[in-house]
């Protein structure tokens, strides 16, 4: 049995093992040296072991989406999209599969509230009979940008002034310099200062893949495609300026708290997911006229 041949193994003097499972017999206070009292030497594992370790106690807090709950659920497909795509996970109607989403706000910091004005992230990890497949998605069909050599510019405004330590919610003058000077990001300015800037709950917001895609069939077809994922909940409905900070100062958890409650009671959120189809010719025709 292995439970008696681990008791007939002689006593181990280690104390306490490093990482990766080796008894360390020393001191955990000892360090190798080139001679007495001499320089530390790299080639002591467990110094740098507990170094490392001790650097990776926590885990820093991510610069976008940085606060945000989920759930689990299953996918399940309604309607073959074989016409689209060969793509296994969307060929055979009743084709399920586990998921995980996680929402989130996008600019604010792990401590801020649910309910403040902010885009929203909705990403979905779909675990599939081959593999993961990981939609990165948004409440919004638009975004700020399309160039990405802004984003980082961009997000910058999203945060803390460095001169004053206040964020883009006391103090907004860096962000509307930025959505002033960059016209493209009007679009989606107009979508975050409307109802879905302030959402009332994660089970009524919608999500989109705001990037096109290629959807390539068995006859080597090509059409460009966008996700949408529609709540099942009803119309969307955001809380207005007012009603979003009383919400954060008394409720900052409150978009967690709707949904665990959801679940518990056995309300469980679902969406309907669309896609949105464009040919390479409709692409090519396409034109927007604008009339003075």
């Amino acid at each position: 049995m292995i439970a008696e041949q681990l008791m007939q193994k002689p006593t181990d003097p280690a104390v306490y093992a490093t990482s990766n499972g080796v008894p360390y017999t020393h001191h955990p206070y000892g360090a190798q040296t080139a001679g007495p009292g001499g320089p530390l030497l790299l080639q002591d594992f467990h110094l740098i072991d507990d170094l490392s370790h001790f650097d990776a106690e926590r885990i820093p807090e991510r610069v976008v989406h940085a606060k945000g709950g989920g759930a689990h659920g299953y996918f399940e497909l309604t309607d073959s999209l074989s016409d689209l795509t060969y793509a296994r996970p969307f060929q055979s109607v009743g084709y399920k599969c586990p998921l995980s989403i996680r929402f989130s706000t996008v600019g604010g910091e792990k401590g801020a509230a649910d309910t403040l004005r902010d885009p929203r992230g909705f990403a979905i990890k779909f675990k599939t009979d081959i593999g993961n497949m990981d939609w990165v998605f948004n409440n919004t069909p638009v975004f700020f940008i399309r160039d990405p050599i802004k984003f980082t510019r961009f997000i910058h405004t999203q945060k803390r002034d460095p001169s004053t330590n206040l964020n883009h919610y006391t103090d907004s003058t860096h962000a509307w310099d930025y959505w002033t000077q960059n016209p493209e990001a009007m679009h989606q300015v107009a979508y975050m200062f409307g109802r879905r800037g302030c959402p009332h709950s994660w089970a009524q917001m919608n999500a989109y893949s705001g990037h096109t895609f290629k959807f390539i069939n068995d006859k080597g077809e090509m059409n460009y495609v966008q996700f949408h994922v529609i709540a099942d909940q009803g119309n969307f409905e955001g809380f207005t300026e007012e009603e979003s900070h009383i919400k954060a100062g008394f409720s900052p958890e409150l978009h967690h708290q709707d949904l665990y409650q959801r679940i518990a009671n056995g309300k469980y959120p679902s969406y309907t997911c669309y896609v949105q189809t464009m040919t390479p010719k409709q692409a090519e025709e396409f034109a927007i006229l604008l009339m003075i």
